[in-house]
């Protein structure tokens, strides 16, 4: 399947989209993802999905246990410690949005 070719959802189509970086932004009423793909430290962003936080808490919660399950059955997803470990640390209160350094 090649990127942005419509995909069969039902009675929806929907474009196949790649990314391979993701930034977050968050305002009072929703959270917003612009997803990217960078090639050669050039990013070019792909789509943007904005949802409310009720909606992003429970896409945490789908994927922690799509992963959990995918872990169980392939192995751990090893990420590089350094980066592991920024996207563990808590943005400053003050900080409104957090950029994923991939």
């Amino acid at each position: 399947m090649s990127p942005n070719q419509p995909t069969d959802t039902g009675d929806i189509h929907a474009p196949f989209i790649y990314a391979n970086a993701v930034s977050i932004a968050v305002g009072v009423y929703d959270i917003q993802l612009d997803f990217a793909v960078e090639i050669d430290q050039k990013r070019t962003r792909t789509a943007r999905v904005a949802m409310s936080p009720q909606h992003a808490r429970s896409l945490q919660l789908l994927l922690e246990r799509v992963l959990s399950d995918y872990e169980d059955n392939v192995g751990r997803i090893a990420l590089p410690r350094d980066l592991e470990s920024r996207l563990r640390e808590k943005a400053p209160a003050n900080e409104n949005s957090n950029e994923d350094p991939s």
